[in-house]
């Protein structure tokens, strides 16, 4: 099922893209039996990048640390 026009997913998008998140083919997904990920929107070819997020989207104990919550 997807989820893209959900205000949460929307907001998660603004926020990849105001950190230079290259926009791809997937697309916020609710998967039975295993909850949220990301759906293809198209056929994946063996090889193919799926995904690659610039290091200023990314999560580490060190962007925790230095935010407000750290």
């Amino acid at each position: 099922l997807n989820e893209s026009h959900k205000s949460e997913f929307i907001e998660l998008r603004k926020w990849l893209k105001a950190r230079k998140f290259q926009d791809s083919n997937l697309a916020p997904a609710c998967f039975p039996g295993t909850g949220r990920g990301l759906m293809s929107q198209t056929s994946l070819q063996e090889g193919q990048m799926i995904i690659s997020l610039p290091e200023s989207c990314l999560l580490t104990t060190d962007t925790v640390i230095r935010s407000y919550l750290g």
